[in-house]
């Protein structure tokens, strides 16, 4: 069972350390996980505009030492933000050879998915490995959309 919190995000004025509820499903709103290497680089306006799709948000923290959900953990979707560390800074951050893996699992299985800065830098390269169903916004960001 994934030990990060669940936050109900029907409202766009929750802010982004609103208090978490335990981590159980509570309703029939799609789950989306979020994980926050940094909490100087949080996800701000993009929780409002979730929010407003009325998705649940599971916040995950690696550098608070929450650990990484498996691919079966994520719910419906994923998205995975940014910090200052780099991509091969594994020495300094552990979590970054794990979270390699995830979004290399999540490509494979489709899972929807938006990876910004930090995390668009550990998706699978070259870019030619990447399916042709993931469509690149930029050079610092990639998404999947959701049906």
């Amino acid at each position: 069972m994934l030990a990060a919190s669940i936050v109900p995000m029907t409202d766009a004025t929750v802010p982004a350390d609103a208090a978490a509820l335990p981590a159980a499903r509570t309703s029939t709103a799609p789950i989306v996980t979020v994980i926050e290497p940094e909490p100087q680089a949080p996800l701000g306006r993009l929780r409002e505009w979730l929010a407003a799709e009325g998705l649940t948000l599971r916040m995950v923290r690696p550098e608070a030492g929450d650990p990484l959900p498996t691919l079966d953990e994520l719910g419906d979707g994923l998205v995975v933000l940014g910090g200052p560390m780099s991509a091969h800074a594994e020495a300094d951050h552990p979590w970054i050879t794990p979270l390699r893996g995830l979004l290399r699992d999540v490509v494979d299985a489709g899972v929807p998915t938006v990876a910004i800065c930090l995390a668009r830098k550990l998706l699978p390269r070259p870019s030619a490995e990447l399916p042709p169903h993931l469509p690149l916004m930029a050079p610092s960001a990639a998404w999947w959309t959701w049906s």
